[in-house]
């Protein structure tokens, strides 16, 4: 469903100039392959980038990886120091990917984009080991891989050991509600200034078009039945994030449910610590200590 047309010019209008005037736009990448692959509708080409580790292994084990940006932003390559990490300390092949960016392409295109990549890689079994696929993402990326993970089982496109775990990085596991209405762990409501506020609704809502239920389990994952999931979870979040309280209330659930749940919490860092510019920082030292984490959840699963 898409937007009005009044209203995706609003949200155009918000969304455009802070594209352009994005001071946090990643460095180029620097991967060791790359291709696309043609969107579920037709209409798009969505791009991976590939890195290999220094032992190929053939079919490999693949971690499928997804960035952050709110829906809204292009910082696919964001997450390139990350990628490097995984295939230096492990044997996983990793893949990048790209997917639809809101207003111009709200929901699903996005969570389409990610399902046919994992379909994609399932088609490749010589290429790829299907019992050794591994999601992760970061922010928004991280909630479009608990959304493909669990659907993807849930209406039966995959086996349930297909996926074989998933690792997110401070994901917002509801969308019922604006960022800015979201208290922090100690139950907090920081002020936010009201053009910050707009913004933020601007976020969500371009994700969101109208008629869209935002309870809907493939957007806010936190409803999901939790069985749909993947045996092994690796949830990450920061302690003064407003996404904190409802990923650990995520990991929480899941556990109960009998998975195997691994949540670490850093505390004294913010939503995003992990892209830290200034090495030797404690966000620096945070990003290694997650990285490694994630390294040894990997190799774990194998």
């Amino acid at each position: 469903m898409a937007h009005s047309y009044l209203g995706y010019l609003w949200l155009k209008a918000i969304i455009t100039p802070l594209r352009v005037f994005d001071g946090e736009k990643p460095a180029p990448p620097s991967p060791d392959d790359s291709f696309t692959f043609k969107s579920q509708d037709g209409q798009r080409e969505v791009k991976v980038n590939v890195y290999r580790p220094k032992t190929l292994i053939n079919p490999s084990p693949v971690l499928l990886n997804w960035n952050g940006g709110a829906f809204v932003f292009d910082a696919h390559g964001a997450d390139d120091l990350f990628c490097r990490r995984i295939v230096e300390y492990t044997s996983y092949t990793v893949l990048d990917a790209s997917y639809a960016l809101a207003p111009e392409y709200p929901f699903p295109s996005a969570l389409e984009d990610a399902e046919e990549l994992v379909l994609q890689v399932l088609a490749k079994p010589k290429e790829y080991d299907g019992q050794h696929i591994v999601l992760s993402g970061f922010s928004s990326g991280g909630n479009l891989a608990l959304a493909a993970a669990s659907n993807l089982r849930k209406e039966s496109k995959i086996s349930n050991n297909a996926i074989r775990g998933v690792a997110v990085f401070y994901p917002p596991t509801s969308i019922e509600v604006s960022p800015a209405e979201k208290k922090l762990l100690d139950g907090t409501l920081p002020p936010i200034p009201a053009p910050l506020k707009i913004l933020m609704g601007a976020f969500r809502d371009s994700y969101l078009p109208p008629g869209v239920d935002p309870s809907d389990p493939r957007i806010s994952v936190f409803n999901a039945d939790p069985d749909a999931f993947p045996d092994n979870v690796l949830i990450i979040t920061a302690e003064k994030d407003r996404l904190a309280p409802e990923a650990e209330e995520l990991a929480w659930k899941l556990e109960k449910a009998g998975k195997k749940v691994l949540l670490k919490r850093f505390d004294g860092v913010r939503h995003g610590f992990d892209k830290a510019k200034e090495e030797g920082s404690d966000d620096a030292k945070y990003r290694d200590e997650a990285y490694e984490l994630t390294t040894k959840f990997l190799s774990g699963l194998q």
